[in-house]
């Protein structure tokens, strides 16, 4: 049951709660007071009713999210390592060998990244990128030790270098990345490949596996993605449900409204059938693994190359999670982090 059934509820049992008045020595209403009685009862929950599910189809509209939101841009899954942003605003990196604070500023809003970095944005909107396999930041001297030939990685690091007031970020984890300034994406002096992003008006954006193409939520429910003839997208957005999140491996996974999920398949590689997940307020794919949170804070997970992985259904009271083809990292309620997976032992 929802919260505003449960709170009708309530009301019209109180409403009807039988009155032991000769208890209280005043006797039992002549009729006509009994009725008059009943009819101010029965408008008071009219009233009632109406300003509830007003209430209550406001917080709909509001809440058209997936649960994750607020949590997006805070992690980041990588087969070599993972970084969070903790309660201090600071990005921590954490691998087999151990975990360090890489900021002290105090100041990073949103993080993004793959296997070549990890890009930063700072409350002041400008960027910084830091590669956890080296363990250095990107600097000008990185571009003029390219010089003018540049190097696949190019567009990324001028982009991070020369950036401000940037507003949000999306990047592919290797060699894109875009930047979201006055409201309007940009790749800077590149090829203007997020262009379509604001004719859109896209409210998330994912990559696929290879990083070549992108999927983005419409703020009107429906998905958008820069290969169509790869992805069929109008043949989903012709049903008529509504798309509250997103995600993408080797193909990408539709959460509707109603908590159902589906998975737009034109690959072998994705792991499993979801189509009889039910509840479900959060989904997160990566190769050969696909998990989802369902509202009572269970997780389900469909996995073909890592048994390792089914121990997230174990979790309770699971507010976030995010999936890698190594491991689950998942975060309770009370703010706890917790992972499965063969390189981690449950640590």
């Amino acid at each position: 049951m929802n919260v505003c059934a449960y709170i009708l509820q309530c009301i019209y049992g109180y409403c009807h709660l039988p009155k032991v008045v000769n208890l209280m020595g005043q006797g039992v209403r002549p009729l006509s007071q009994q009725k008059g009685h009943h009819m101010r009862k029965s408008i008071l929950l009219f009233c009632l009713t109406i300003i509830l599910c007003l209430t209550c189809s406001c917080k709909r509209q509001a809440d058209n999210t997936s649960a994750g939101a607020d949590y997006e841009g805070k992690y980041i899954c990588e087969q070599t390592y993972l970084a969070f942003i903790d309660e201090s605003n600071n990005v921590v990196v954490k691998n087999v060998d151990g975990e360090r604070k890489i900021t002290d500023t105090g100041d990073v809003v949103k993080i993004a990244g793959g296997e070549a970095g990890i890009v930063l944005l700072n409350e002041a909107g400008t960027l910084a990128m830091y590669v956890p396999g080296s363990d250095e930041w990107i600097s000008q001297k990185d571009l003029d030790r390219i010089g003018p030939e540049g190097n696949i990685m190019q567009q990324v690091w001028k982009l991070v270098l020369s950036a401000g007031n940037v507003e949000d970020i999306a990047y592919n984890g290797f060699n894109y990345l875009a930047v979201k300034v006055d409201g309007e994406w940009t790749d800077g002096a590149y090829n203007n490949r997020c262009q379509p992003w604001n004719e859109q008006q896209l409210t998330k954006i994912v990559f696929d596996y290879t990083g070549n193409c992108e999927i983005g939520l419409k703020k009107d429910g429906t998905v958008w993605g820069s290969d169509e003839e790869l992805f069929e997208y109008e043949k989903y957005n012709k049903k008529g449900k509504k798309i509250v999140d997103i995600d993408c491996a080797f193909n990408p996974f539709l959460l509707y409204e109603d908590g159902t999920v589906e998975a737009i398949d034109k690959s072998t590689f994705y792991a499993g059938d979801v189509s009889k997940w039910e509840n479900v307020c959060q989904i997160t794919v990566d190769a050969f693994v696909s998990a989802a949170l369902t509202e009572d804070g269970k997780v389900l997970v469909r996995a073909s190359q890592n048994d390792e992985l089914f121990k997230a259904t174990e979790w309770e009271n699971i507010v976030y999670i995010k999936a890698d083809t190594e491991y689950i990292l998942g975060v309770d309620k009370d703010g706890n982090r917790l992972i499965v997976g063969k390189q981690w032992n449950d640590r």
